[in-house]
């Protein structure tokens, strides 16, 4: 049986997301808070997959990494802009944090390209790009569940802003779109921050959602 825990943390309320089978464990995106839990179950991690490299998704996984032996995977584009700090905005932030992202290792790093398929533990996630927050945004579509990890592309009642370097809003409502060709409407959506939602009610309610059926 699968678990799903919802982790918010770091710098900026992030959503990171345990989901947990037999004590193995798959992330998506990271908060330093994530540490604790791991070390109070006991659990082995297989997998790390990025929704996308901003600095909130990543931070403190430097340190991370040097206790925990696990695959990271991202976009092409979030490989090659991880350690640039004008890509994930930490121009703006102490340099402690720019030096944690700089140390991140790229040695157990895969790159996942749209379509893709994710075999974790004897289930399957499907990769779907997602560019518009950032060129390098991706989601992760679980369809045993029902569920989708959306990172910033889409929030309850919202959508990630795209004034950021690389955004666009028009790729973003494209994203957008393209997911809900791909999923039913009860779906279930886990966003980077804030609360869950699903394709349904965001279809009905988001203002900035142009797909209605």
């Amino acid at each position: 049986m699968i678990n799903l825990n919802t982790v918010p943390g770091g710098s900026l309320l992030t959503n990171a997301y345990i989901l947990e089978e037999d004590k193995r464990i798959l992330l998506i995106d990271f908060v330093p808070e994530i540490e604790k839990i791991i070390e109070k179950n006991k659990y082995s991690i297989d997998k790390l997959l990025l929704t996308h490299i901003h600095f909130d998704h990543i931070e403190g996984l430097s340190d991370f990494q040097k206790k925990y032996s696990f695959e990271l995977g991202l976009s092409e584009a979030g490989y090659k802009f991880i350690k640039n700090p004008d890509y994930e905005l930490l121009a703006y932030f102490p340099p402690d944090v720019k030096e944690n992202i700089d140390n991140i290792n790229l040695d157990k790093a895969i790159i996942y390209k749209d379509n893709d398929i994710i075999n974790w533990n004897n289930h399957i996630l499907k990769v779907i790009k997602s560019p518009g927050h950032s060129p390098d945004c991706m989601m992760y579509i679980f369809e045993e569940k029902k569920l989708v990890f959306t990172g910033d592309t889409i929030f309850y009642g919202s959508v990630g802003r795209t004034d950021l370097p690389g955004g666009n809003f028009n790729e973003m409502i494209s994203s957008i779109n393209n997911l809900f060709l791909q999923v039913s409407d009860d779906f279930t959506l886990y966003p980077g921050h804030g609360p869950k939602t699903n394709v349904e009610f965001e279809k009905k309610n988001n203002p900035f959602i142009t797909v209605k059926n």
